[in-house]
């Protein structure tokens, strides 16, 4: 009715400031405001605890927050989509890679050995062994060197059948390699495929 309209306008009317209200109600839809003209002072009060009266500037303000928090929503999946494709793709390539040839332990190799006698004639030894031995193993393997044990390892006397004593005339046997004089004992001594050794009889 037209008393009832009128009522309505009058209460509204102080609330929307001479611009046109929506209120959001607790679950955030936006609904056409309703007539207080028809209620109970308990119904008004109950109400107006539950709605909030927004103006359209507030209203555009909220809808700006929402699509910030959508574009940061959005933004976080984008991030966890190249995460996701970045691991399957590393996953995939080191599946997928072929393996490269590589010395390991255990592999057979082939080393030489030149034994200088106390005469100064020379004898060469290619011996087989395998990659990461030592070269004390190795030439142990076709019984090249012997000695005594010590506390810092084999004490060779004899290579190829020829004596050297020190503490008979001074003499003994020199170990080098790649015409270095080797500074790391025959025991902990590592041998590689190619490498080349000396054993020379010295004063």
């Amino acid at each position: 009715s037209e008393k009832t309209a009128a009522a309505c306008r009058n209460t509204i009317k102080p609330l929307a400031k001479a611009e046109k209200v929506r209120r959001l109600d607790e679950a955030g839809r936006l609904a056409v405001p309703l007539c207080y003209a028809s209620m109970s002072g308990a119904e008004k009060e109950h109400r107006a605890a539950k709605e909030i009266w927004v103006t359209p500037e507030k209203e555009r303000k909220i809808a700006m927050k929402m699509k910030h928090k959508l574009l940061r929503l959005f933004s976080l999946v984008a991030v966890l989509a190249m995460v996701a494709v970045m691991c399957f793709s590393l996953a995939s390539c080191t599946t997928n890679e072929p393996e490269t040839p590589k010395d390991s332990e255990g592999a057979k190799i082939t080393i030489q050995v030149t034994v200088t006698h106390g005469d100064g004639s020379q004898k060469v030894f290619d011996i087989e062994s395998t990659e990461g031995a030592t070269l004390r193993s190795a030439l142990e393997s076709i019984d090249l060197v012997q000695g005594d044990e010590s506390e810092f390892g084999l004490y060779v006397k004899t290579v190829d059948g020829e004596r050297a004593d020190y503490d008979l005339d001074g003499a003994y046997w020199g170990f080098f390699q790649d015409g270095e004089y080797m500074m790391e004992g025959i025991d902990t001594a590592k041998v590689k495929d190619g490498d080349s050794f000396e054993i020379k009889y010295s004063k």
